[in-house]
């Protein structure tokens, strides 16, 4: 746990100094050695325009635990994190189909807004207001 914990502070650590490039390929690898939910929120915050190998990667952790709704959750994150809206508006669609999340809910309406469906968006910044 104490390996995995340090692993963890220095991805984040790298992402705080603004480094994703260079942070995606750790990570991956970290991650891949041990599928520990502690990499899951450091793939969430990567912002790269084209973040193809950590959606593999993701894309492979779906097909070999294809209930875990942080796996979609995390492509999600992905996605929008690289402007791929479609994707994005599915992975946190099967993401909130296997639990209820806010802040799946937030980042759905997220995508909906900037893919200009204004009314779904609305629906969902209503429910997680009430």
């Amino acid at each position: 746990k104490q390996f995995i914990d340090n692993q963890v502070a220095y991805i984040q650590l790298l992402i705080d100094q603004g480094l994703h490039a260079d942070v995606e390929p750790e990570l991956i690898k970290f991650a891949s050695k041990n599928s520990h939910h502690s990499y899951w929120p450091l793939f969430k915050q990567l912002q790269l325009a084209n973040p193809a190998a950590s959606m593999r990667f993701i894309e492979s952790e779906i097909k070999a635990q294809p209930t875990n709704p942080t796996l979609f959750s995390v492509l999600g994150h992905l996605a929008f994190n690289s402007g791929d809206m479609p994707l994005c508006i599915k992975a946190m669609r099967k993401a909130l189909e296997l639990k209820h999340s806010k802040e799946d809910m937030k980042l759905l309406a997220l995508a909906l807004e900037r893919s200009n469906d204004v009314a779904a968006a609305n629906a969902l910044y209503h429910e997680l207001l009430s």
